[in-house]
């Protein structure tokens, strides 16, 4: 896969030492609370040229319902488009009704791209006191609403 800036990018199946290969990781959308739940399996990195790029993907949480997560570098941050892309092809072949997602309170951009994705904030935002929940269901609401 090539990026926008010329560079080669390879997915390889998730390892959670990726995490630590991640340089500058302000504002991370990986939820606290499901950190032990990071497991290879379920989830890709994106190496390029300048090492490790980011780790993300999809934790079952039910049936039908899913976390996502990602991680990334700003190395990755600089290419938004490939990003965009890439994370918007998983969740149209995802197999869940429901994917939530949440972002550190004030992590503006974090937010916007949720809502690019198609995420809306959840109702009876659940997020606690530092992250806000989003939520993006195929034909029908999340969580049994």
């Amino acid at each position: 896969m090539n990026d926008e800036a010329g560079g080669r990018a390879i997915l390889i199946p998730f390892e959670v030492g990726h995490l630590e290969l991640i340089d500058d990781i302000p504002g991370v959308l990986v939820d606290p609370r499901l950190r032990p739940l990071l497991q290879p399996g379920g989830a890709l990195t994106l190496v390029g040229d300048d090492g490790v790029l980011g780790s993300g993907g999809l934790v079952a949480v039910g049936d039908d319902r899913a976390e996502g997560w990602v991680v990334l570098s700003a190395a990755l941050r600089r290419r938004p488009m490939v990003l965009h892309r890439m994370v918007s092809r998983v969740l149209a072949e995802a197999p869940f009704r429901c994917v939530g997602a949440s972002v550190r309170r004030g992590f503006v951009a974090g937010e916007r791209w949720l809502l690019r994705l198609g995420f809306v904030a959840a109702a009876g935002d659940s997020g606690g006191r530092n992250y806000k929940r989003y939520e993006r269901w195929q034909n029908s609401r999340c969580w049994g609403r």
